[in-house]
């Protein structure tokens, strides 16, 4: 019966029930866990034997030297007997990942995600992206700049550069473009040039780069600005006021700073072409045309 009485111990001390070691009879199952795998340790640091005590749980001794973990990712805190994770790096389902990895990013290992035309980012354990060259961040999503000829044509009384400002708007509005625009236009006191800030390439709506930057609005377009906030080539009037010469500096003309339909002239581009697109002559203030917008 003894040698039956020690089979039955041992097999039941294999499912996890304690041995008291000193006279080999099974205690209370409901003994205190601290100490086993996968368990808090105990009061003292210590764990059963063969496991370590690694960040408050107990752990199987997994490594006496670095060798014994991923060289890439891991190194052995040999006072611990266990592989952790290098510097730049935390643990995510068993493995180390680097701290900027988009597939695992952070504490909670988050998969990033991200709109189209961007790149998924990872820092400091946050899920973030970044635009794709060419396309600039707006309302969350990543999108080209546009550039238009407005489809209305109105005289020289603007109501100054904020009135020219306001109609550019409007013409985006009316086709839910979204984004902000200025008018392609220069007073006395105010140069094109200046009005607009370095947010290219800018597309018509037709999605064709028409300036790739700044410094190339102060040249020519790479095609003619023709095609209106509707996505279609404006008809009637070629012309479009601007007040501007190339170079994006402001000319003598401009109805009187864009307040006069009368007794005055200024200086227009042409939609159907590129090295006259902002100057391409004189017309006078009393007749309609074209504005171009720029989002910004």
């Amino acid at each position: 019966m003894r040698g039956v009485l020690t089979v039955v111990v041992v097999a039941l001390a294999g499912c996890g029930a304690p041995v008291d070691v000193k006279t080999g009879e099974l205690q209370d199952a409901g003994a205190d866990p601290r100490g086993m795998t996968g368990a808090g340790c105990r009061p003292d640091g210590t764990c059963d034997p063969g496991l370590a005590c690694v960040t408050g749980r107990c752990q199987a001794q997994g490594c006496s030297s670095s060798a014994q973990c991923d060289a890439a990712t891991e190194t052995c805190d040999t006072s611990a007997h266990a592989c952790v994770c290098l510097s730049g790096h935390h643990r995510c389902g068993g493995a180390c990942v680097s701290d900027t990895s988009t597939a695992s990013c952070g504490a909670s290992c988050t998969a990033c995600s991200t709109p189209a035309n961007a790149t998924a980012t990872c820092t400091g354990g946050t899920c973030g992206f970044s635009c794709a060259a060419g396309y600039r961040l707006r309302g969350g999503q990543c999108v080209r700049m546009h550039v238009f000829v407005t489809s209305g044509v109105y005289d020289g009384k603007l109501g100054g550069l904020s009135g020219a400002d306001a109609k550019c708007a409007l013409a985006a509005q009316s086709v839910n473009l979204g984004g902000t625009y200025v008018a392609w236009l220069s007073s006395s006191t105010a140069d094109a040039i200046d009005r607009i800030t370095d947010v290219g390439p800018w597309v018509d709506l037709t999605g064709q780069v028409v300036f790739n930057n700044k410094a190339m609005v102060t040249l020519a377009p790479l095609t003619a600005v023709g095609t209106s906030e509707q996505g279609t080539s404006v008809g009637g009037s070629q012309y479009v006021w601007t007040g501007t010469n190339t170079g994006g500096r402001h000319a003598a003309d401009h109805c009187y700073d864009w307040t006069a339909n009368y007794n005055s002239q200024a200086i227009v581009g042409s939609v159907y072409q590129t090295t006259g697109w902002t100057d391409s002559g004189y017309q006078s203030c009393g007749v309609q045309h074209h504005l171009y917008c720029f989002e910004q």
